[in-house]
């Protein structure tokens, strides 16, 4: 903890502290969590970047305990009899932890830049929360302060218990806009992390004679197995059949790739089978498909909060920031020929990015008012 405390901990010891710091008795964490530094914690002065990292904790904690729940009113006991303690140990934590920022973003060739973004106020803020359901043509948005939805054969209510509803019609809608994300446990239990500018439609009898669900842009799915009744995602090209596994699908129009990224589990793409690590390539143009053995984690890493660059060109990555942060971007010129790799928090504002970009690349952009980005 001392280590901790003076910043003397390498980047690649932080996984190992928290798991130590998740097994201390109840007493210790108390402990850990004073008045004054929960004062500290709230107070208006806190970074943005800590506020969002924050949001995530909260929003995968409440997604966990509905899980594990029987129910909506076992959902919120657990919520109430847990959060306060949990929650303000990992806030205090955090806060320890992202006092500095260190960002490791690498282009193609044999140097490594290791840089010291310092946080500052800047024009766009990222992504957030919010969704769209349609329910027999009647538009519903759904609370962005809240972390997600469970739907029932008839109903549906937020993640931490509140507000059930009713449905009546047979085929449901769940739309992220850009700079978007939503949470979502489907009839059968299988959960559902939406990205943005994604699209989610649920067929009619779905887990009673089928399993079948239609999907544009990008999701995480851990699917509940069910060997009687395969889970199905139609997409515009692919087909893909489950049993009950957890992978990620990527089938954004604008891109010349759908991936579908096997985490674990088995999983049918077009007739090609994959193994976890796995991930299917469909070239959206000739529909040629083709496997090949990745690592798992940087597909899924954006519901966890972050952006993992790896094996990403410049111009990929543009597009990946462009529907998170709500942009048009432009190129005034020839597309910069930078592979960037590394990770970044989702949380962060759109010029920590830029400002990394030009110091360390050359790679010089404007935002214009209309949310237009060119890049120089």
């Amino acid at each position: 903890m001392q280590l901790y405390l003076q910043n003397n901990l390498a980047l690649n010891d932080y996984d190992e502290f928290f798991s130590l710091l998740a097994e201390l008795p109840t007493e210790e964490l108390q402990q850990l969590v004073t008045p004054d530094a929960q004062e500290e914690l709230y107070s208006e002065a806190m970074d943005d970047y800590i506020k969002n990292r924050l949001v995530q904790l909260q929003r995968n904690i409440h997604f966990r305990i509905a899980e594990k729940a029987d129910s909506e009113e076992l959902v919120q006991d657990a919520i109430s009899q847990n959060w306060k303690l949990w929650w303000a140990a990992l806030a205090a934590c955090l806060v320890l932890a992202f006092s500095f920022i260190t960002y490791k973003l690498y282009w193609k060739g044999d140097s490594t830049i290791d840089t010291q973004v310092v946080m500052r106020k800047i024009d766009v803020a990222p992504g957030k929360d919010a969704a769209v359901m349609i329910v027999g043509g009647e538009r519903i948005e759904l609370k962005g302060s809240k972390t997600g939805i469970i739907l029932s054969d008839s109903s549906f209510s937020y993640l931490d218990g509140s507000e059930s509803n009713v449905l009546q019609a047979e085929e449901v809608q769940l739309i992220t806009p850009r700079g978007g994300q939503y949470q979502l446990v489907l009839t059968d239990g299988t959960k559902v992390w939406m990205n943005a500018a994604s699209q989610l439609t649920i067929s009619p009898n779905f887990n009673f004679s089928n399993r079948t669900i239609g999907l544009s842009g990008e999701a995480f799915f851990e699917v509940k197995e069910n060997k009687k009744l395969p889970f199905i995602i139609q997409g515009k090209n692919q087909d893909i059949k489950v049993l009950g596994t957890v992978f990620n699908v990527n089938t954004y129009e604008d891109e010349q790739y759908a991936k579908t990224t096997l985490v674990s589990g088995s999983l049918d793409v077009n007739q090609l089978v994959l193994k976890p690590n796995e991930q299917a390539v469909l070239n959206q143009q000739n529909l040629q498909i083709h496997k090949k053995e990745v690592d798992a984690t940087v597909a899924s890493s954006w519901k966890d909060g972050v952006f993992d660059l790896t094996g990403l060109n410049f111009e990929e990555c543009m597009r990946i920031i462009s529907r998170w942060y709500d942009l048009d971007v432009q190129y005034q010129g020839i597309i910069p020929k930078v592979d960037l790799r590394g990770k970044m928090s989702r949380g962060v504002k759109l010029s920590t990015f830029l400002d990394f970009i030009q110091h360390n690349t050359g790679v010089k952009a404007e935002l214009l008012k209309d949310r237009k980005l060119i890049i120089k």
